[in-house]
């Protein structure tokens, strides 16, 4: 078993990153990031069933968005040992803070998580880049792994829904976390309802006519024109045929 960090070792590893660290306990760990910590003992896990389209993942497996807010959910492989009493902590508070389980994007930069037990013993840790949003996109989510990101003209007829998520990138690279953000619509032939997440939800089409669907998160900007159709008489046919 990987022996945690003594304090003495953490301040070091403060110091001199994680490069050091690789280079001195090569044998004990693979690397920095990814689903696993530094020195394995720790993973960032989830209960995302693959069927899920609504669970979304809570790691650091991308950038964090400046001023987003990510809540990892972490797993111990401490063989031999039950989970102890843990919390984050981030090394650069200019870049990352850290607060009751979240960890949220301060600052463009690169820092180090500590996975830290409540008597300050450094069990593992993650490197984090945070990047600031550059852009904004809407993705229409069918499935899990059927997500696909629209932009311009849907259309709907009345009574059809469809799911949308926020996705946030920098200069072209997805980002993670959730942020603060602000959808409108101008007109009323269509409504949206809230999933229970910042980033996500339903759009409803409720009678012929169009309108603008607009979704501000920080300085990102995007829009998305909706189209209610009028239902031909063949189109109202195959709905009862499916009834």
């Amino acid at each position: 078993m990987v022996r945690p960090f003594s304090l003495h070792l953490r301040l070091r590893a403060l110091a001199h990153g994680c490069l050091w660290l690789v280079a001195a306990l090569t044998p004990l760990f693979a690397g920095c990031g990814g689903a696993a910590g530094a020195l394995g003992q720790v993973a960032v896990a989830d209960d995302c069933a693959p069927s899920d389209a609504s669970c979304r993942r809570r790691g650091f497996d991308k950038p964090i968005a400046v001023g987003a807010v990510v809540r990892p959910e972490i797993s111990m492989r401490v063989q031999g040992s039950g989970a102890p009493s843990m919390h984050y902590e981030a090394a650069d508070p200019t870049v990352l803070k850290s607060e009751n389980g979240r960890v949220e994007g301060v600052a463009p930069g690169m820092s180090a998580v500590l996975i830290m037990t409540d008597d300050g013993t450094v069990m593992d840790m993650f490197h984090v880049w945070v990047k600031a949003p550059t852009g904004i996109d809407l993705v229409m989510v069918r499935g899990a792994d059927d997500r696909e990101p629209i932009e311009g003209t849907v259309e709907l007829f009345p009574g059809e829904v469809i799911r949308l998520e926020a996705a946030l990138h920098g200069e072209g690279q997805e980002l993670g976390g959730e942020l603060e953000q602000e959808w409108s619509l101008d007109r009323s032939n269509v409504t949206l309802l809230e999933e229970g997440r910042r980033g996500a939800r339903r759009l409803v089409a409720l009678e012929p006519g169009e309108a603008k669907l607009t979704l501000h998160a920080g300085d990102a900007y995007t829009s998305l024109r909706v189209v209610v159709r009028k239902p031909s008489s063949a189109h109202l046919a195959q709905i009862e045929v499916s009834r």
